[in-house]
């Protein structure tokens, strides 16, 4: 569907549906926490600098420019969290609180579900374009593991739950539309008075 690693796969229809699932999660969610943004702000002006700010956070935690494993291990190297793991040992979240804050961003879950349906279970072949040497697998687990999304046990949506997304990252979406949209009500109920 859309890199074309599943097209001729038979999960590629639900793959499909779940990226339209998150797309349509992830544009519901930013709208929602910008129209509470635009309700809690005096102006238009502070309104549009902080959601610009909201936004550039959400960017920068999403994965793509910083990721959660890269938050865990400066955490640990500054001395705010758990050791490294022994060698030979799982290598995988441990539960740094500084590697929280990518939940933060709502694009988070989205690049996961979308990343996981496409990547996990194939495997990709990478051919250098500086250099003149032939092309090398990289399995779909290893390039998500490298953004800090999570490939290990979960309940997942695709071939009978062993591929795909996590099931939290589609219900992590959701709390984000109905967080927003319930803030947004909260604010005018009970924040925005009448001048008249």
């Amino acid at each position: 569907p859309r890199a074309g690693l599943r097209s001729a796969d038979e999960e590629g229809p639900r793959a499909a549906a779940l990226f339209a699932a998150a797309l349509t999660l992830s544009n519901l969610s930013s709208s929602a926490a910008f129209n509470a943004i635009g309700i809690a702000c005096r102006s238009a002006a502070s309104a549009s600098l902080l959601a610009a700010a909201y936004a550039l956070l959400s960017l920068l935690l999403c994965g793509f420019l910083v990721s959660r494993r890269t938050l865990e291990s400066n955490a640990r190297n500054a001395g705010w969290g758990h050791p490294s793991p022994p060698d030979g040992a799982s290598a995988t979240h441990g539960g740094e609180p500084l590697g929280y804050l990518v939940f933060l961003s709502y694009l988070y879950p989205a690049f996961e579900l979308v990343m996981s349906d496409e990547l996990l279970g194939q495997t990709t072949f990478i051919k250098p374009l500086l250099i003149d040497v032939s092309a090398y697998p990289i399995p779909g687990a290893e390039v998500m593991a490298h953004f800090g999304y999570e490939t290990g046990s979960c309940d997942r949506l695709l071939a009978a739950g062993t591929q795909g997304g996590c099931t939290y990252t589609l219900y992590l979406l959701g709390c984000w539309v109905v967080a927003g949209i319930l803030l947004s009500y909260l604010l005018l109920r009970f924040c925005i008075r009448d001048p008249h």
